[in-house]
């Protein structure tokens, strides 16, 4: 089988709820499908762990030579149509998680009101849109590559918004362009055992995605209050609370205020573009953090990815980067600790290929060398005393998809 451009598009609407063009009106109201990853990856890293995802606590390199879980991951989804104008969506997505054991996610979960064919209305769980392939980037079967480029989507943890949307569709010429405004909040629990805890409120958004012939452009932005509930900063013997502490040898309750993450206002902001004719693709997007000054750095991430389709066969290139954009000094000993474990600049380059070999079914194969900038430990966790900061090391990852 040969994986066809508009299968993205396909299932980019599987992965919002709306019913399939060729689904028969006389069936039931609802229906159900899935999508399963199993993935293999091994690095050469010995002395700390690559994570697939933003959540996860260790992954291939000092816990494990070859990860099979960490992109490994299981969705189903009930999509249902209540009236013509009504539908809804659940999705739930297990993979695993920052307790470092599979766990199941409500990824979805939100009624969906259509009173005009332009104008749509959400209240629920529904994913960010703030990427090329937000609205499927768990679907593996949908993207060319075995994982997103982590210089841009480890570096915002939040993945779904639970609140409302309002999206709005209409063609401007030959563009079909669709925008979308959402508000609400997101968290995402990182670690358990020290608690460490991302908290967004007050999140507002609002995304343009256009399409033009062969050209597909998304940009994104978002503004919200953020959070780092966190054990070992925050806690009753956190650093932080240690410096509110009189008599402790670094006391210092104005500094502690200063880089304390706690209600502090944030944004985010990406544009992508992507050319695809068919035969061959090119796409690219970046990403800037931005907000009050704190342990949260700012940074901004980009990649550019092109590949071509030979019949089942598709290679592709990846070349990637995350730039720290924030400083990150500080002539306190304890800030200046904890701003460095802050820096995850790097760059990576990639090669893989991908084999449609059955229907709804691919096979990948990835090559990964990441370089992490100097003093940087890039996206890795999970470190020991031996790691070195700026260290390169290299991925090969296999993945199996199907959706179904």
């Amino acid at each position: 089988m040969t994986f066809h451009p508009r299968m993205a598009l396909i299932l980019a609407g599987l992965a919002i709820g709306l019913p399939s063009a060729a689904e028969d009106s006389s069936q039931s109201m609802f229906k159900f499908r899935g999508f399963l990853t199993l993935g293999a990856t091994h690095s050469n890293l010995k002395d700390a762990d690559f994570p697939s995802t933003a959540i996860q606590p260790s992954g291939a390199g000092y816990s494990r030579s070859v990860d099979f879980g960490g992109e490994t991951h299981l969705g189903l989804q009930a999509d249902a149509q209540f009236t013509p104008w009504l539908s809804g969506v659940l999705q739930v997505v297990t993979e695993r998680v920052w307790n470092d054991r599979f766990q199941p996610r409500i990824m979805m979960a939100s009624l969906k009101a259509q009173p005009l064919p332009w104008l749509s209305i959400k209240a629920g769980r529904m994913p960010i849109s703030s990427y090329l392939i937000s609205d499927y980037k768990k679907v593996g079967y949908s993207i060319t590559w075995v994982r997103p480029p982590a210089e841009i989507y480890q570096a915002n943890p939040i993945d779904y918004v639970d609140g409302g949307e309002i999206g709005v569709q209409h063609n401007l010429g030959s563009v079909a362009m669709n925008w979308q405004l959402q508000l609400g909040s997101g968290r995402t629990k990182l670690a358990d055992k020290p608690r460490f805890e991302f908290i967004a409120k007050d999140m507002y958004s609002l995304s343009l995605a256009a399409v033009y012939g062969s050209s597909s452009f998304r940009t994104y932005y978002i503004r919200f209050r953020g959070t780092i509930d966190s054990e070992a900063l925050s806690g009753p013997t956190g650093w932080f609370s240690l410096m509110r502490t009189p008599g402790f040898p670094y006391y210092n309750p104005q500094l502690a205020d200063k880089y304390d993450y706690r209600g502090r206002r944030g944004s985010y902001l990406t544009m992508g573009y992507t050319y695809d004719p068919g035969t061959w693709f090119v796409s690219a997007e970046v990403a800037r953090i931005r907000g009050e000054e704190s342990i949260l750095a700012f940074n901004t991430g980009s990649y550019l990815t092109g590949g071509m389709r030979l019949g089942e066969w598709t290679p592709y290139l990846v070349v990637a980067r995350n730039h720290t954009d924030s400083d990150l000094l500080s002539s306190h000993p304890i800030i200046q600790a904890i701003l460095n474990t802050r820096r995850q600049a790097q760059t990576s380059y990639s090669a893989g290929v991908r084999w449609d070999f059955r229907q709804n079914m691919d096979l990948k194969l990835q090559f990964d060398h990441v370089k992490n900038d100097a003093g940087s430990r890039g996206v890795v966790v999970n470190m020991q005393p031996g790691f070195q900061l700026g260290a390169s090391y290299n991925l090969i990852t296999a993945c199996f998809d199907m959706v179904f």
